[in-house]
């Protein structure tokens, strides 16, 4: 394929892409396209500035890529479901179109170790395991099929979901507003260099139901002690779970994206 193959492949790429989500618009973004090509392909005595794109574009570029999704969507990223258990029925599981681990707390005592902080031990306890083996995306999910924050079947969602962002809460809720978890906690954060000490926030946006995935390089950008500290800090607790995982709840975005508050 030569550069200008190359390049006019990805411009019918993201025409398709944008006449598919703008379908009002088809006409004009159609004509403008062809003009922009046809002044690539027919004036090169104008001598444009050449495009250039890296070895990994031109090679993802190369090959068929499903027009439902932005062009720059990789489809050979890995992927791993990761599912924290209790005793739900995870039949469910067998539809999923990705491997998937799960971690189940099944049988064991409720506030005692390794169960405690809900489904955040699980998230941990994985993390640490797998911090020098991560998949290009974690899904992170509870075990129950349905759920108040996914009224949809979990595994008809995670088969559909489209990884376009480095970390996304995907449960099917609005936005929430809640006050900065326990100063203890806070003060975890702040001194982990995940949000900042001054001015100290009061409020912050997040996403309820802790289930959401993550690209690796959020997950690596923080040093593996950290996930090690917070997952100690729920074994060592003497507050009950109900109240240590939903400081986690509160606080997976600040964690892997260091903002505060988790917004589109």
């Amino acid at each position: 394929m030569s550069s200008d193959d190359v390049i006019r492949d990805r411009q019918l790429q993201r025409r398709l892409f944008f006449e598919k989500h703008h379908p009002k618009e088809k006409s004009s973004i159609h004509h403008n396209n062809i003009n922009k090509e046809e002044k690539t392909i027919h004036h090169k005595e104008k001598e444009e500035p050449i495009i250039l794109f890296t070895n990994a574009e031109v090679e993802r570029m190369s090959k068929k890529v499903d027009d439902s999704l932005p062009p720059s969507f990789d489809l050979r990223s890995s992927k791993m479901v990761v599912i924290a258990h209790y005793n739900e029925n995870t039949d469910w599981v067998h539809n999923l179109k990705y491997p998937y681990q799960i971690i189940s707390r099944a049988g064991m005592r409720k506030e005692t170790a390794p169960n405690k902080g809900n489904e955040a031990s699980v998230f941990l306890e994985y993390i640490l395991a797998n911090y020098e083996k991560l998949s290009d995306f974690t899904i992170f999910v509870h075990a129950h099929r349905t759920s108040w924050h996914h009224p949809t079947n979990i595994d008809e969602r995670l088969n559909t979901l489209q990884l376009t962002k480095p970390y996304y809460n995907f449960n099917e809720l609005a936005v929430g507003y809640i006050c900065i978890p326990s100063i203890p906690f806070t003060n975890m954060l702040i001194a982990d260099g995940i949000i900042p000490a001054y001015p100290r926030p009061h409020k912050h946006i997040y996403r309820a139901g802790a289930q959401f995935y993550v690209h690796k390089s959020l997950i690596l950008r923080n040093p593996k002690h950290v996930y090690q500290k917070y997952y100690d800090f729920l074994m060592n607790s003497s507050e009950k779970s109900a109240a240590t995982g939903r400081y986690f709840e509160y606080s997976w975005h600040m964690i892997f994206t260091h903002e505060l508050n988790d917004v589109e």
